[in-house]
């Protein structure tokens, strides 16, 4: 799969259990026989139309933990404004910088917590990017009574240093 997977990996389910063929599934990549096999691109998805995670249909549900607690993801954003001549992220998203409405993420956390977690990870491309947006989200933690869990992410150090209130925000004591 290339791209956003979600609705090529519904539609590559769907058509091997109907056994059809894989030629009109956007994203995807195979092999016919000998050959590599690339389909047309499938364009970004609308982030209002991506769901939550459901987590009743896991197969896995424990041992997944950070520092001997149970940790899950919770996705805030995708994508990144950025050029970075390290990151594949353009290649994903292109300069696209999409962000999730901070109730739904409330509402992840809040069904992650429900589900065992006492450990958040953030895995956004850049989290930082928008530095009152994360500043936002760090109020409606605390706002909705979530500062006993535990939060990590992968983050810019210039995005946080570029905000001293952010950086209170994130401090012992918030968060």
């Amino acid at each position: 799969m290339r791209g956003e997977g979600e609705a090529t990996f519904r539609e590559l389910v769907e058509a091997r259990l109907k056994g059809l063929s894989l030629k009109g599934i956007l994203g995807l990549s195979y092999h016919d026989g000998e050959r590599m096999v690339h389909n047309p691109p499938r364009g970004l998805l609308d982030i209002s139309e991506i769901n939550m995670p459901n987590r009743d249909v896991r197969l896995l549900t424990k041992g997944f933990k950070s520092l001997g607690i149970p940790i899950d993801s919770v996705e805030t954003s995708r994508g990144c404004t950025q050029g970075c001549k390290f990151c594949s992220i353009n290649l994903m998203y292109g300069r696209r910088f999409r962000k999730f409405p901070l109730e739904r993420v409330i509402s992840d956390i809040q069904d992650a917590e429900a589900h065992g977690a006492g450990s958040i990870f953030f895995p956004d491309d850049n989290i930082t990017l928008d530095p009152k947006r994360l500043e936002r989200l760090c109020e409606a933690i605390v706002d909705a009574g979530l500062t006993h869990l535990r939060y990590k992410t992968q983050a810019s150090a210039s995005g946080i240093a570029s905000s001293k209130r952010l950086v209170d925000k994130m401090g012992p004591g918030r968060l």
